[in-house]
């Protein structure tokens, strides 16, 4: 499990308790009930799960959210997925 060391301070109540920021996972899938699987599977285990069907929106997913982890599928519509990873690995991203 991945784990988060931020922490978000809740000031609406008057206590202040720290709340730990949820690790995000990003699943690129067009496979509508795969995306489903997979984001029931990862919710359950406490990740915030961003959903995307195509290659696309899947890399402007990426570059907004800079997830803690990518699931992704190799055969998408508009960017295919090896092409993604290419991108998002690219010389100019210092993951």
């Amino acid at each position: 499990m991945l784990q988060s060391e931020k922490v978000v301070m809740d000031f609406r109540n008057s206590e202040a308790q720290p709340q730990p920021v949820r690790t995000q996972i990003l699943v690129i899938e067009d496979d509508p009930q795969m995306q489903k699987v997979l984001q029931r599977i990862f919710r359950d285990q406490g990740y915030d799960v961003t959903v995307c069907g195509d290659g696309q929106a899947g890399l402007n997913a990426f570059r907004a959210a800079r997830p803690a982890a990518v699931i992704l599928d190799l055969v998408l519509p508009r960017i295919y997925g090896r092409d993604l990873c290419r991108t998002t690995r690219g010389p100019g991203d210092s993951r």
